[in-house]
């Protein structure tokens, strides 16, 4: 059985999400589906946790574009009410294009374990390197950020309590994997989905 590399993973989850977010309708609503079932799939639980997060975001994103898009007024005879139509469609895409987001990093982190995720993460910013950058430093606060996201939500209080109190140390081992010739394979083919997408 052929296991990738998690860089090459990595790359491939960054190009189909790429990919997906270009599509426009009709073709966006049918790969906003396929996301979601696709992660109800793997991980149903994580991925209703990460929708519950930001359900204030959804409907803010779909109220702020289908009020201030202009376009064919939904109440032409209420001036006072500026929903358009085109603030309808506009809000629902971008509503779709950040619940595919959603259903993508559920995906990703089921997919992927910490240890893994690090090791793409680390991969992927070795080219960053000669500019001083520490792709151990970037890994490391990274994956922290994605273990945010894992964890039960507590609320705003609990995330100040935890910032002033001491953390406990914690260490993970990453163990090195090279890259191998279908690895490549799966990076060219990331190359083409993007250019193709862009």
């Amino acid at each position: 059985m052929i296991r990738l590399h998690p860089a090459a993973v990595l790359s491939l989850w960054v190009g189909a999400a790429v990919f997906f977010q270009s599509l426009a309708a009709p073709a966006l609503w049918w790969a906003c589906v396929a996301s979601l079932l696709g992660a109800l799939w793997v991980d149903r639980t994580r991925l209703v946790s990460l929708l519950r997060r930001i359900r204030v975001l959804l409907l803010a994103t779909f109220v702020l574009f289908a009020l201030a898009t202009p376009g064919t007024r939904v109440f032409p005879l209420w001036p006072a009410v500026p929903l358009t139509l085109d603030g309808l469609a506009l809000g629902a895409s971008h509503m779709a294009r950040l619940m595919m987001m959603v259903a993508f990093v559920a995906v990703l982190l089921a997919t992927l374990p910490r240890e893994r995720l690090i090791l793409a993460l680390q991969s992927a910013c070795m080219p960053l390197r000669p500019l001083g950058v520490s792709p151990t430093r970037i890994a490391v606060r990274l994956s922290l950020v994605f273990d945010a996201i894992d964890a039960p939500s507590a609320g705003w209080r609990a995330w100040i309590e935890q910032a002033e109190s001491t953390p406990p140390r914690a260490s993970v081992v990453v163990h090195a994997a090279c890259f191998r010739a279908w690895d490549y394979g799966v990076l060219a083919a990331v190359v083409c989905l993007l250019w193709g997408a862009l």
